[in-house]
């Protein structure tokens, strides 16, 4: 009868354990190794950004403006709008995040941003509501 009930257990162990693997695997490979973890997007000696490059790095500008930066969850990155003009890039999106009271408020954002020449991305503006 103990062999019955060690089966099933050892089964959902190796499901939890999988589900925290791929979850892991997910953010290496997708959302890459170092998201989050710094204002730069990789260094690059053109000017040019892509949607993504551009989209993550208004996500950090927003997010070292919020109360609860911890807190905040982002449009996905592929639905954020994206508008190149004269290597300005303008982002506009919206963020969920915990405002003073602890409330979960949405947050709409327009940032404007441009890459220097030393690969740095800098911020022209930002307004937040």
């Amino acid at each position: 009868m103990k062999e019955l009930l060690k089966k099933p257990i050892v089964i959902i162990i190796i499901l939890i354990a999988l589900v925290f693997i791929g979850g892991d695997i997910y953010n290496r490979i997708v959302l890459g190794d170092d998201y989050g973890k710094e204002f730069n997007v990789p260094k690059n000696t053109s000017n040019y950004l892509s949607d993504n490059e551009a989209v993550y790095a208004s996500q950090k500008f927003v997010e070292s403006r919020l109360k609860s930066p911890k807190t905040a969850d982002f449009q996905p990155m592929f639905q954020a709008k994206v508008k190149r003009e004269n290597d300005i890039y303008t982002i506009t999106s919206y963020v969920d995040s915990q405002n003073g009271f602890g409330a979960i408020i949405r947050s709409n954002y327009i940032v404007k941003l441009k890459r220097k020449s030393n690969g740095d991305v800098s911020l022209i503006d930002i307004k937040i509501e």
